[in-house]
């Protein structure tokens, strides 16, 4: 376990279990022409090393124009309750809509783990939005988490 000052590496099974308490963070595309972030609920699937994701689209959506062109994502999942207390998971891979024969496992994932948000979010009436699902399968993972002050681990 790498140790650099103030924080130190987590290990797989750290990571693990913080993705599957947190169930939200920050999805993140870029490409040539920029980027776009966007916060996320999902559920984490631990036996498939992978997140699922409900996507809501209005009518212009800005997440669409991204996930339909770049699969390629970040996502970073962070809590800091306290100066001295944080953890957070960096993830890379690739976001892919899932088929209607996986749709039931991911759902049951998704309830199982995800922080839901309110769709009050959307400009669009929820009956004009469009609700799809996809999967996040990492490629590469890494997580850090502060070292205890009062045991120095």
């Amino acid at each position: 376990m790498d140790r650099t000052g103030s924080w130190t590496s987590m290990s797989e099974d750290e990571m693990t279990a913080f993705l599957r308490e947190r169930g939200h963070g920050v999805l993140a595309f870029g490409d040539e022409d920029g980027g776009y972030a966007t916060p996320m609920s999902f559920g984490f699937d631990a036996d498939n090393r992978q997140c699922i994701f409900q996507f809501v689209f209005g009518s212009n959506s800005t997440k669409r124009a991204y996930v339909e062109r770049e699969a390629t994502a970040t996502l970073v999942v962070h809590e800091r309750p306290a100066i001295d207390d944080w953890r957070s998971v960096v993830a890379e891979g690739d976001v892919e809509p899932l088929s209607n024969t996986s749709v039931q496992r991911a759902a049951a994932v998704f309830a199982d783990h995800a922080t839901v948000t309110s769709f009050d979010v959307f400009d669009d009436p929820l009956e004009e939005t469009d609700v799809e699902w996809f999967e996040f399968q990492i490629r590469e993972m890494n997580g850090r988490q502060a070292i205890d002050p009062g045991t120095g681990g």
